[in-house]
Parts: structure tokens; C-alpha cells; sequence
């Protein structure tokens, strides 16, 4: 069940709304653009397969101390609670038996995956 929908990031809305009538950061606006339809994409995998079996937020925001952060999606099962960070990458990713999260030969900066 879906107790909290998706919205559009405020940012992104300012930056369509501004892009038709000037040149906004492309590369800016292009960034919030991904990471969106990378957080719809995964909403519409879970959302079909466990609309049923938890309780679903969507990008719920918090505030520790001085900083706000958003969790992308809780999903709350009856005994346990899933925090997700989607994260829209493209190529082919692997984890290391150790842990570190690599494309091709090069590792990338991880603290997620810690």
C-alpha cells in the first residue's frame, strides 16, 4: 500500500519550467532528470510486486541536526524496515567479494556499500 506517492523534485519543476524560456544548466537539470526516472523505474517494480505486502513511502524527507537528506523509498514490512537509495548508473557495475563496488577496473567512491 502506498501511504506516501512520488513527486516531482521541486528543482526538477523549476528547471522545466525555466529550460523553455532560457538555456538552464543542461548538465544540472540533466543529473535531476536521471536520478528521477531512475527512482519511477524502481517505484514501478515495487510498487507491482509489493503493493500488497508493506506500507511504501516515497521520497520522505528528513532533517538531522543542520542537514536534510531524503530516503528515496521506505518500504515497512511487518518486521522489518527497508531504506533504499536509488541510484540510475548506466554500463555494467560489480561488488568485489571485499565489498567495493567497481565499473570495469576502476573502483568507485562508495560509502553506500560499506
Amino acid at each position: 500500500m502506498i501511504k506516501k506517492p512520488r513527486l516531482m523534485p521541486k528543482e526538477l519543476l523549476m528547471s522545466r519550467s525555466l529550460n523553455a524560456r532560457m538555456n538552464v544548466l543542461e548538465d544540472e537539470k540533466w543529473k535531476i532528470e536521471k536520478g528521477f526516472a531512475g527512482e519511477v523505474n524502481f517505484d514501478s517494480l515495487t510498487d507491482e510486486m509489493l503493493h500488497k505486502k508493506c506500507w511504501m513511502i516515497n521520497g520522505l524527507w528528513l532533517k538531522s541536526g543542520d542537514s536534510t537528506f531524503q530516503i528515496d523509498k521506505n518500504m515497512i514490512f511487518e518486521r522489518k524496515i527497508y531504506l533504499i537509495d536509488v541510484k540510475n548508473f548506466e554500463g555494467d557495475y560489480h561488488y568485489d567479494t571485499d565489498g567495493r563496488f567497481r565499473k570495469a577496473d576502476k573502483y568507485l567512491n562508495t560509502r553506500w556499500a560499506s
